[in-house]
């Protein structure tokens, strides 16, 4: 029964354990990028943040730094993380600032975010790298700036929703299916991304006003997407730079939003729509230019009091501008040349100005369909088309085309009549055509020759103008190996590469759309040339030891066309020398410190080879010292106890040395050169004392020198003599005075003839005088004894020899020599203590001392 019971408990127990070991989930690897050391954490439960901030006190927990100020954001940096089952780092509710920056996210799918934000404004994402994984997610976050990031293959690279103010600049996105989505997100500015390979690159979804789309470039978009997405009202789309979509190239869909503003962008290989704008008032779409369109290359659809003016367009194999329910619609001082069918086409337009464009090579110029009326089209230029410059077929005679106050009309590729009826049956006419007679050839910047080396590449640029461009052949040594439609705005550019030695010509030949021919021609020269770098062989990083002598440093440098070595120090220039074979430098290691040395050594053709090698200087050795252990200190001899420092180097300075008396720190002193000293016990009692010297000098070096003191007594007092005298018995004030002294003075006894005590007691030490008349002595010879003690038991003796005549003797002097006798063996009265005294000796090291004390008699 009770093994049931036990086997029972251990079952119970063991499914306690089965969720705890669940919830350790799945390893996930981190690696620090600085150190490149590997950790691991555990998985949340699927679907769950790995990092999830929602307290302030989270950024610290989760190994941020800073105080969460403007000035002092919480920063994580240079972290790697790798997980798939959820968010990587949710910042959800949070006023402070933060940052995060150089951080790596990965990830198996693309469901997930690197970085979630909620609820938390004031955030900065920099120069982190989010691969296969959904990029930033940004809610109700106002001021969050995203920069200097790149993203692959990630569905979002951000997503920004209900946030105000946001800012994504000078990222790289590659092969995305949204680069950049923002919704309800006023006030965002996108600047100067690299987008290449993506569905959408910029897409606003809508509630976006007052944005800013500028500077970017967005390459190889794919699908029904297009490069800009526009939903809002009030956006600036402006110097972009858009080439290779399938579909369209800017996208602004409006829904009967306001003053968008389209400009300065370039379009190049777009397969549909070049700029197609739907439901719009107040729009400016201005000096665009656009090449190589596959539909329309301008779509306006239902737009109202704006202005299409100064756009460039050449080769669409559609039309070039399509004005769609137009009213009060400014398009002027635009170029279109080559394109299939109508260069320009209205319908259902009124109230427009057609004035000052150039039109030509295509089916029909200017086509006026049904629905328009009261559109005024003057001082346009037309030729070169297939069937028509103009067609109007509106079904009404409102269209004017010439300007009655100045006599103005259009240019035409020949000659009519005044009143030129406009083909189409609608009965409008010009009033005052010209025909149209250019005979002037295009302009062109003449490219200077060319000198290159065999393995270079070399791109150039043509600039050219005219107000008719048509078409350009680019040859080489005369065979031709480019050729398309010119726009003003547009440099012909080229790149050559891969030429074979000698001397080439290239010739640029441009035509304008009355054949009027201009050329230039470009030698380039081809030399035998070197590309490869000079190889160097040069030290590792090192710690070395400071020392007086120069450190020497060499390179090995090999290379066929060796020219100049360049040494810096600390990215200062030291010399600038020519080189064959090797390199040297000597440094100066006397001083602590990290030394970047790096040469530069270049070649006759202009090769650079950098070789960088760090030397720390960094000092692991103490000065030396003098070693002791026991040491013994005659009390009173002003002796004490050494230490001496020998060897000692500027790099040690400032050192530090403390002196511990039985484990309390009793002295410290700064040393800055070689140093002796004493450490001085006078004045405490004798006995056994551990002292104890610490040194460090300023790199930490240091050492802990440790000894046994005794501080002893081993002399006697000292104490003159009182030589033999005599004297008669009767005679009165007899003194015996001895000069007397010890630094530890005890006790003193006169004895008479060695056994009779005639005086004694304590002694300070000071002089000993004796009256003689009150040892009451008789007639005969005795011995007056003086003995002093000093604490320790050492003693001196002092002997008389005393005579005494009757009273009724004659006098006479007999002179001996009195005895001395030292007897440190033979100790005074005295108890005897031990104490025993637990002292800190050194720095973290504890010692127990047995100290004697020899305490002078009671």
């Amino acid at each position: 029964m009770h093994a049931k019971k036990l086997l029972l408990a251990g079952f119970l127990f063991a499914l306690f354990l089965i969720p705890v070991g669940i919830n350790q989930g799945i390893p996930i690897e981190f690696q620090n990028e600085e150190t490149g050391l590997e950790t691991y954490a555990v998985s949340a439960d699927p679907g769950v943040t790995l990092y999830e901030i929602t307290h302030e006190d989270n950024f610290t927990q989760f190994g941020f730094s800073g105080s969460g100020t403007q000035g002092d954001p919480y920063l994580l940096e240079g972290n790697s993380t790798t997980y798939s089952l959820g968010d990587i780092i949710e910042i959800s509710d949070q006023t402070a600032y933060w940052k995060i920056k150089s951080c790596d996210f990965n990830a198996s799918t693309m469901s997930r975010y690197g970085i979630r934000i909620d609820n938390s404004s004031n955030g900065i994402i920099e120069a982190c790298t989010f691969t296969t994984i959904r990029g930033v997610y940004v809610y109700r976050a106002n001021n969050t700036l995203i920069s200097h990031c790149t993203m692959d293959g990630c569905s979002y690279g951000t997503y920004i929703h209900d946030s105000h103010f946001i800012e994504v600049s000078d990222n790289i996105m590659h092969d995305m299916t949204n680069a950049i989505f923002h919704s309800s997100a006023p006030n965002t500015t996108i600047q100067r991304n690299e987008i290449d390979i993506a569905y959408y690159g910029i897409r606003d979804n809508g509630l976006s006003d007052d944005s800013v789309y500028h500077d970017n470039s967005i390459r190889n978009l794919y699908g029904t997407g297009a490069g800009i997405y526009a939903y809002s009202s009030y956006v600036n789309i402006t110097n972009n730079l858009i080439t290779n979509a399938s579909n369209y190239g800017i996208y602004d869909i409006s829904n009967s939003n306001y003053y968008q503003r389209i400009e300065n962008n370039t379009l190049v290989d777009i397969a549909d729509y070049g700029i197609y704008q739907n439901s719009n008032g107040g729009s400016l779409i201005r000096n665009n230019k656009l090449r190589n369109i596959g539909d329309h290359a301008i779509y306006l659809d239902y737009i109202w009091s704006s202005t299409v003016e100064g756009n460039e367009i050449a080769n669409t194999t559609y039309r070039g501008i399509d004005i769609v329910s137009g009213e009060d619609v400014l398009v002027r001082n635009n170029i279109l040349n080559t394109f299939y069918d109508y260069g320009f086409f209205f319908i259902n337009s009124n109230s427009c100005i057609i004035t000052d464009n150039k039109i030509h090579h295509g089916q029909i110029g200017m086509v006026l369909s049904t629905g328009c009326h009261h559109n005024l089209l003057y001082n346009n230029h037309f030729s070169n088309h297939t069937t028509n410059d103009t067609y109007d077929n509106a079904g009404n005679t409102n269209n004017t085309w010439w300007y009655s106050p100045t006599l103005t009309g259009n240019f035409y590729n020949e000659s009519h009549d005044a009143n030129y009826y406009i083909p189409g049956g609608s009965g409008n006419y010009d009033g005052a055509p010209n025909v149209l007679l250019d005979s002037s050839g295009p302009g062109i910047v003449n490219e200077p020759d060319v000198e290159m080396y065999d393995y270079e590449s070399r791109t150039i640029d043509w600039n050219i103008f005219d107000i008719h461009p048509w078409n350009y052949t680019l040859s080489l040594d005369g065979s031709d190996i480019d050729s398309g439609y010119w726009i003003p705005s547009l440099d012909i550019s080229y790149t050559f590469e891969g030429l074979s030695l000698g001397v080439h010509t290239a010739q640029l030949v441009i035509w304008d759309a009355y054949m009027n021919e201009q050329i230039d021609q470009v030698q380039i020269t081809v030399n035998e040339g070197d590309n490869v770098v000079p190889d160097i062989e040069g030290y590792s990083d090192a710690d070395v030891e400071p020392s007086l002598d120069l450190y020497e440093l060499n390179w090995n440098i090999t290379d066929d066309n060796p020219d100049t070595v360049t040494y810096y120090l600390n990215d200062v220039i030291q010399t600038s020398v020519s080189y064959t074979t090797e390199f040297s430098a000597e440094l100066d290691i006397s001083v602590l410190g990290d030394y970047n040395c790096t040469i530069k050594a270049n070649d006759t053709f202009g090769n650079t080879a950098v070789h960088t090698v760090i030397i720390s200087v960094i000092d692991t050795i103490p000065p030396t010292y003098a070693v002791w252990g026991l040491y013994d200190i005659e009390y009173g001899s002003g002796d004490g106890v050494p230490f001496e420092v020998n060897d000692f180097h500027t790099w040690d300075a400032p050192g530090t040395l403390w002196i511990y008396e039985n484990g309390t720190l009793t002295n410290t002193t700064v040393l800055t050169s070689n140093t002796s000293l004493e450490y001085h016990l006078d004045g405490t009692d004798l006995g056994v004392y551990n002292i104890t010297y610490v040194y460090e000098d300023t790199s930490g070096n240091g050492y802990t020198c440790m000894g046994w003191v005794t501080l002893e007594d081993t002399t006697a007092p000292t104490c003159s003599y009182v030589s033999n005298f005599f004297f008669t018995e009767g005679d009165s004030d007899i003194w015996m005075n001895w000069t007397c002294s010890d630094f530890l003075p005890d006790s003193y006894s006169i004895t008479l003839n060695g056994s009779t005590i005639l005086a004694s007691g304590s002694w300070d030490g000071t002089d000993i005088n004796y009256l003689l008349d009150n040892a009451g002595l008789r007639d005969g010879v005795w011995n007056i004894t003086l003995t002093l003690y000093d604490t320790s038991g050492n003693s001196v003796v002092r002997t008389t020899i005393v005579t005494v005549y009757p009273g009724s003797s004659s006098t006479s002097t007999t002179t001996t020599t009195s005895t001395t006798t030292t007897s440190p063996s033979v100790p005074p009265p005295a108890d005897a203590m031990i104490l025993v005294i637990v002292a800190g000796v050194g720095i973290g090291v504890v010692f127990v001392v047995i100290i004697i004390y020899f305490l002078r008699k009671k």
